[in-house]
């Protein structure tokens, strides 16, 4: 929330019970800016990523699927952050990738700003932790009146610093510092 509050992203969040698929799929298509941290998998019958509501039990609760999102989502997101297993690959069985339901191209050469993060496989949520601590920690860098590092400079900064952590990964433009307001941005460059 503090990420993305720095960014100057409006912010509003769900946690425990009121992490819901209904709230959730409710502010999906108004929302520019999105972190979720719950558990991510492949979801039967159709085998499309997904993130459980209540905020990651492993089973017995409502599922969000990539393509609740993509039906949803009207106008591409600016930052996505799914903290959850598997939403940073890319789907070999045809179905519709997270990052894609966002409407963010699975590339890093995005011609709009856009930056999607999430992980391969399925990650220790303490590896999680401490790589997004760091990315954020890279992220707010710049301070007053410097200018910021893109989010994928700041994803190769912590990833420099968990060398054998091999789970996330990033798609979008490799220049985009993630501010929600480019005009209104006093420490872009």
């Amino acid at each position: 929330m503090n990420g993305f509050g720095y960014l100057n992203y409006y912010r509003y969040g769900f946690t425990g019970s009121g992490f819901t698929r209904t709230a959730f799929l409710n502010r999906v298509s108004g929302d520019r800016g999105v972190f979720v941290r719950s558990h991510g998998d492949y979801y039967n019958p159709s085998g499309a990523q997904g993130f459980r509501e209540d905020a990651g039990l492993c089973s017995g609760s409502g599922i969000v699927n990539s393509s609740d999102v993509q039906s949803r989502v009207t106008t591409p997101a600016q930052v996505v952050i799914m903290s959850t297993c598997v939403l940073g690959e890319i789907p070999t069985n045809g179905t519709v990738s997270m990052s894609a339901a966002f409407g963010i191209p699975q590339n890093k050469s995005a011609s709009a700003y856009v930056f999607y993060m999430g992980y391969k496989g399925h990650p220790y949520t303490s590896d999680m932790t401490y790589f997004e601590s760091d990315f954020w920690t890279h992220v707010e860098a710049g301070g007053p009146g410097n200018p910021i590092y893109s989010l994928a400079e700041a994803y190769q900064w912590a990833k420099s610093l968990h060398s054998t952590f091999t789970a996330p990964e990033w798609y979008g433009s490799p220049y985009y510092t993630g501010w929600a307001d480019i005009v209104g941005c006093t420490k872009c460059v």
